[in-house]
């Protein structure tokens, strides 16, 4: 009997540790029940904003480089085309012969003409110099002579007189001797008039007429060398040929390019600016060629607004190096600032949650009225009217200084309640 007493004693004492344990685990899990009840509230990060009237946005212009100086080469009188000493790509030093025309007609004709002035000269030295000095005396002794014929014929015509009344010559001998005596002395003043002439020398205005000849041909000679001088191209800058459009042989007609040259090592980009943005564009320090950027020289701006695009082109050469592979044609950017007035709200890019019918919304905190640590979620919906990338500028009736979620808003709804885990200002 006492061992059965014993072995329920134990019986029992085994039954009540079980017991007890098992009302501590029921206590805890109560406990934990009670805790797990209360509502749990969702961290975010928010930032407050400030209403603005303007905002600056970065503005890409987009141009094209384009050498300083460009030139289409062509002769100004036609011909056959004899050489063309380069080709395209090649590079040529200013002042170098880079074509010529068959030039063997004008030679011919320029032989011509001077033979003709050395006509024309030699007839002005002898007009100048007057006749030579055996040609004025030959004048002389033939005035002479007639001199003495005079005298003959006059005595001739007093004897004649004398004789005539007696009858002892006929009248007819007698009207003979009178004219010979006359024709005797036309031809002596005749020739004191030429030896007159002789002496006097040549009269100025033939003189001045056979100087115009002269000045004529000498006129004739320097346009025949014009045209020989524009018989030969040069080029007119250090330039690279981009353009052969004859080869030798090739008849051209006036004014027909034959090449096509850009000054090398000299570049500039075009820009079409509205006129607003003027007074940034001629301060701008760079322009972008792909990922290269390049300073700038002097900034010009062309005074004349295009009628199409109401822009006005700004010039700005770029100081590039010889080695540097940057070509006429290449596109280039130029990045100004604009100052835009709105009155806006600059967001964080991350705030916009997407709404109905292709809006935009943000998500608005306001202290909840129970406990200052815990905020109510408002929606606001806004309008975007700029974004760099980080930040947003939107229309909304969002009150200045407004705390707005600025990450994780997907995660939120309207009348949601959170704790505010970082504010950024």
């Amino acid at each position: 009997m006492a061992v059965i007493s014993v072995s329920h004693t134990v019986i029992l004492q085994v039954a009540l540790a079980a017991i007890l344990v098992l009302t501590a685990g029921c206590g805890r899990d109560v406990a934990r029940s009670a805790v797990d009840s209360r509502p749990a509230l969702l961290p975010v990060s928010a930032s407050v904003v400030c209403r603005r009237t303007s905002f600056v946005r970065s503005a890409t212009y987009y141009g094209r480089l384009e050498p300083v100086r460009m030139t289409a080469l062509s002769f100004e009188f036609g011909g056959r085309l004899e050489s063309v000493a380069i080709d395209e790509g090649s590079v040529v030093q200013s002042g170098s012969v880079v074509a010529r025309l068959d030039t063997s007609i004008l030679e011919a004709e320029k032989a011509v003409l001077l033979s003709r002035r050395a006509a024309e000269s030699a007839v002005l030295d002898r007009l100048r110099k007057g006749e030579r000095k055996e040609i004025i005396a030959a004048a002389l002794a033939k005035v002479r002579r007639l001199e003495s014929e005079v005298k003959l014929a006059a005595s001739d015509r007093k004897r004649a007189e004398k004789v005539v009344a007696g009858g002892s010559i006929s009248r007819s001998a007698y009207d003979q001797a009178v004219a010979l005596h006359e024709s005797a002395g036309f031809a002596l003043e005749e020739a004191r008039q030429r030896l007159d002439e002789l002496k006097a020398g040549s009269r100025e205005e033939d003189i001045s007429a056979q100087v115009s000849r002269v000045a004529s041909t000498d006129a004739e000679l320097k346009l025949l060398d014009v045209r020989l001088s524009k018989s030969t191209l040069v080029s007119p800058f250090d330039a690279i040929c981009v353009g052969r459009f004859h080869d030798e042989g090739d008849a051209l007609l006036p004014g027909e390019v034959v090449l096509e040259l850009n000054e090398s090592d000299a570049l500039q980009a075009r820009f079409a600016v509205p006129a607003p943005q003027l007074p940034t564009a001629s301060q701008a320090s760079c322009v972008h060629v792909g990922n290269q950027r390049y300073a700038t020289g002097d900034i010009v701006q062309v005074p004349r607004v295009d009628g199409r695009s109401r822009t006005v082109d700004v010039v700005i050469p770029l100081k590039t190096a010889p080695q540097e592979r940057v070509l006429p044609g290449m596109v280039c950017t130029l990045d100004l600032e604009k100052r835009v007035e709105a009155d806006c709200v600059e967001l964080p890019l991350s705030a916009l949650v997407a709404s109905i019918r292709g809006l935009w919304s943000c998500y608005r905190l306001h202290e909840s009225d129970s406990d200052p640590e815990i905020y109510d979620v408002e929606k606001f919906d806004v309008t975007p009217i700029h974004t760099d990338g980080d930040r947003v500028y939107v229309v909304s009736a969002l009150p200045d200084q407004s705390l707005v979620v600025n990450d994780g808003v997907h995660k939120l709804s309207p009348g949601m309640r959170v704790r505010l885990a970082k504010m950024h200002r």
